[in-house]
């Protein structure tokens, strides 16, 4: 082992390596086999603008930049894996490297206006741009050639081409957010009443294993061009990705009651209602199989139907003593979380229309 950034586990030698770089013959960039540096570089920029329009409203803008790359690449001495469909490492040939890039954007706008009698509102506008995207160094099938260890076993693993999850993977979300609070206060207490949009667009591109994956039994096999066995993603005539919007309406209210000034008791009731603004590709055939066995049909065009979440919630924040030295708070409530995209986005890509796989393997592999 050389240590580095990263670890290069060396166990197998270049005359080994060097054997499979001319099987390839330069039919694509095989990679090098020296260590390799990983990076991470970062950008982070961040702007903001306060404008006080009169005394009793101000404007703030605000502007973040934010990017960042994590080169992802590593070796290690694991078995070569002779079972279809499954991804062997070992040591890896700097072809099978990627570079993931994340990329957020985000503006927000905010009015702050101030009212008689202590009343305030809030307004905000923003908008999230986010993009992850896996950079790879070639465009070519997965291959793993099971070869022979300097310590003399025959199950050791040499692997090059693009990684087998990273062809044209690639996430993007786009989001825009709409709120108002208003807050009056009336005595003791202080009354917040507002509400929110959001509107979600979602990209999402894992077309695993789009440029085939091969496994070897040994160079001489990669030499003759006979795989052991082969795996290969795509089409079956709809999308790969999942590409949907969301949209969430929200309304709330809530109380901040200072019963004492030991005392203070906020509760309030929110609702939620998500909606689905795109429907999955309809496989007819799925249905047609459930209803040809006597069951109900499945149809994969069926989303979520849209319905009010309610979020009762109440707290506490008690000073026993008054001298702001002690504070005991508790809080009590029903949560509703953002709609989980990448779970709804499952049910987009994963249709039977979209990525499916095929899978070879046995004496008629070729």
């Amino acid at each position: 082992y050389e240590n580095g950034p990263t670890t290069e586990a060396r166990n197998i030698s270049p005359d080994t390596l060097q054997r499979i770089a001319n099987a390839i013959n330069s039919r694509f960039p095989i990679g090098k086999t020296e260590l390799v540096s990983t990076d991470n570089p970062l950008t982070n920029l961040s702007g903001r603008l306060d404008w006080q329009v009169n005394p009793g409203n101000r404007v703030v803008f605000r502007q973040l930049y934010n990017t960042a790359e994590q080169d992802n690449f590593s070796r290690n001495n694991r078995n070569f894996n002779a079972s279809v469909g499954n991804q062997n490492s070992g040591f890896r040939y700097t072809s099978n490297m990627f570079t993931t890039q994340d990329d957020n954007i985000s503006s927000v706008l905010q009015v702050f206006s101030q009212f008689a009698k202590g009343s305030s509102n809030e307004f905000l506008f923003g908008y999230n741009h986010i993009k992850d995207e896996r950079v790879i160094p070639v465009q070519s099938p997965e291959v793993s050639v099971q070869v022979t260890n300097l310590q003399g076993s025959t199950n050791a693993a040499a692997t090059f081409g693009t990684e087998e999850f990273s062809p044209g993977n690639l996430l993007k979300q786009d989001i825009i957010e709409l709120s108002n609070n208003y807050n009056m206060p009336i005595g003791a207490h202080t009354v917040t009443l507002g509400g929110r949009y959001e509107h979600t667009h979602i990209f999402n591109n894992f077309a695993q294993r789009a440029y085939g994956v091969y496994a070897f039994q040994n160079i001489d096999s990669l030499e003759k061009g006979v795989p052991l066995n082969y795996s290969y993603g795509y089409s079956n005539g709809g999308p790969i990705p999942a590409d949907f919007n969301i949209g969430q309406f929200s309304l709330y209210a809530q109380d901040r009651w200072n019963v004492s000034n030991k005392l203070t008791v906020t509760y309030g009731l929110r609702a939620d209602v998500p909606q689905y603004l795109d429907s999955p590709v309809q496989n007819d055939a799925i249905a047609a199989a459930f209803t040809a066995a006597g069951l109900s049909a499945v149809n994969t065009s069926t989303k979520p139907k849209s319905r009010v979440y309610w979020s009762p919630r109440i707290g506490f924040n008690w000073d026993p003593a008054g001298d702001n030295k002690n504070q005991f708070r508790g809080t009590v409530g029903v949560f509703t979380s953002p709609t989980p995209g990448i779970l709804i986005g499952n049910a987009y890509a994963n249709t039977g229309l979209g990525l499916v796989t095929l899978n070879c393997s046995g004496a008629a592999t070729p």
